[in-house]
């Protein structure tokens, strides 16, 4: 008996989990409204609170579409509800950062990765094992052996070559926290974020809040309750 309770009590925790994220309707059966706000704590976040303002207002219209059960507003004072995303902390790498990581990544790789030089490397070690196949079976043969002889295939970077390239990646990042509350300030829900990018090569710096920006509105589309992550 006390498992069975035990499991009944497991269950019910398991569908109140499960429920659906509902926005309160207003009086009058009017669907509850919502406003977008953005807010920054540092003027170098501008470039990221104009695209994330735009590309955000996109998926309220597309949603409040899709699943009908509130409206866009452009009323903060009015509002029913407001969406709330506070960028707190962005870093993109200087380009000049990237050129001296870049150097020294080039100052290993050129070794390695230049198909003529690798080319002429397999080459030489090809005909060096053939010589050792020769002369070895010239020796071995009379005593019923077979020499066979093959190139070194180890050719790249050497593990501490390989710990200075590791050591040149950079990290551009946006951290942010995403909110919904009511017009009196009640966070009904709200999570916070650290989208990264790692960088192993050049990459410019528009391309950098490009992809920090097209990662996050993933990450948004499919967590916020009011898009995809609560169906």
């Amino acid at each position: 008996m006390r498992i069975s309770k035990v499991i009944a009590l497991l269950l019910i925790v398991f569908l109140l989990s499960c429920n659906r994220f509902v926005l309160n309707e207003m009086s009058g059966n009017k669907k509850p409204s919502i406003c977008l706000l953005i807010k920054i704590t540092n003027v170098k976040h501008t470039h990221f609170a104009i695209k994330l303002t735009e590309e955000i207002s996109k998926l309220l219209n597309e949603y409040s579409i899709k699943r009908g059960d509130y409206t866009v507003s452009n009323d903060l004072e009015n509002t029913d509800y407001v969406l709330r995303l506070t960028i707190s902390n962005t870093s993109i790498v200087d380009e000049n950062i990237q050129e001296e990581a870049q150097m020294k990544r080039d100052s290993i790789y050129g070794r390695y990765e230049d198909d003529n030089i690798v080319d002429s490397i397999k080459s030489v070690r090809t005909k060096k094992a053939v010589a050792a196949n020769i002369i070895g079976n010239l020796i071995s043969l009379p005593f019923g052996f077979i020499t066979i002889a093959t190139p070194n295939k180890d050719i790249g970077p050497s593990y501490y070559e390989e710990q200075i390239i590791g050591s040149t990646q950079a990290i551009a990042f946006l951290n942010y926290r995403t909110e919904i509350n009511t017009q009196a300030g009640k966070v009904e829900w709200g999570e916070e974020r650290e989208q990264k990018f790692i960088l192993t090569h050049m990459v410019k710096q528009e391309e950098q809040i490009r992809i920090l920006i097209k990662d996050a509105l993933e990450y948004l589309r499919y967590s916020v309750p009011i898009f995809e992550g609560n169906k």
